[in-house]
């Protein structure tokens, strides 16, 4: 459903981007070149499972906490409406445990594990006056996650896989300040990262603050 409605809003944006080229042009933004960089929280689902190895059953927990996220992005704006833009975004380090159920009865501790994302994206951009902007990207994540496992009692829980593919999807606004500075408030869906262990899929999203500069 969430991925449904996140469809819907992008698609609604660059309809609308479409729609008012005329409004677009009034704004004096300049084509070209520009470099971003921001802080956010990050949210996994999927992360905290249960399910049974070795015939023990386990519950994982502490997987799904938000984190501290950071990111870097550049891209070309080809037109006012129309970009394309690369990204790296670091998702944080989460840490967790591990509860083991009969005959084992016992915890272990999951060790930091990362996640990342390298994306590209086309974006459009839908201006409502000079200053004020709303801004939707579709496009590609490569999502990371830096696999680890833990080993108690001889059973072993894998906690992380090391790559997957999935769609790239953002949908935000945004204010100029400057003809070379604005900032904009941004919702990013990475989709999956991996495997939680249990038979499940790890997804990731993202919420931030981006800075600006367009040369």
């Amino acid at each position: 459903m969430k991925k449904r409605n996140l469809t819907v809003m992008l698609t609604a944006l660059v309809a609308g981007a479409i729609a008012v080229p005329a409004a677009a042009q009034s704004t004096g933004f300049r084509p070209g070149f520009y470099l971003g960089a921001g802080l956010g929280k990050s949210h996994f689902t999927g992360g905290n499972s249960s399910g049974i190895a070795a015939g023990v059953p386990f519950t994982v927990s502490g997987l799904d906490d938000n984190q501290t996220s950071w990111q870097l992005n550049g891209g070309y704006q080809f037109t006012p409406e129309w970009g394309i833009e690369v990204q790296y975004t670091d998702l944080g380090k989460r840490n967790g445990t591990v509860s083991f159920g009969a005959p084992l009865n016992g915890v272990a501790t999951i060790p930091d594990t990362k996640a990342y994302q390298y994306g590209i994206a086309g974006t459009g951009t839908l201006w409502f006056n000079e200053s004020w902007f709303g801004r939707a990207k579709i496009g590609v994540s490569s999502n990371h996650v830096d696999s680890s496992s833990i080993t108690f009692g001889g059973v072993t829980v894998a906690t992380g896989s090391t790559s997957k593919t999935d769609v790239l999807a953002g949908i935000g606004a945004g204010y100029k300040w400057t003809p070379n500075i604005s900032t904009r408030l941004e919702y990013e869906y990475f989709g999956k990262f991996g495997d939680n262990g249990a038979g499940g899929n790890v997804k990731g999203s993202n919420l931030g603050l981006r800075f600006q500069y367009s040369f």
